[in-house]
């Protein structure tokens, strides 16, 4: 198994890792919610 694909030990860790894993996600949240 590769470390990419661990089971997931808490729920919101699959949401933030999916989440976060698109670029264009995390530049918005970057731009609006750090300063």
């Amino acid at each position: 198994m590769k470390v990419t694909e661990k089971k997931v030990q808490n729920p919101h860790d699959k949401f933030f890792k999916d989440t976060f894993s698109n670029p264009l996600v995390v530049r918005d949240f970057v731009e609006n919610y750090l300063p």
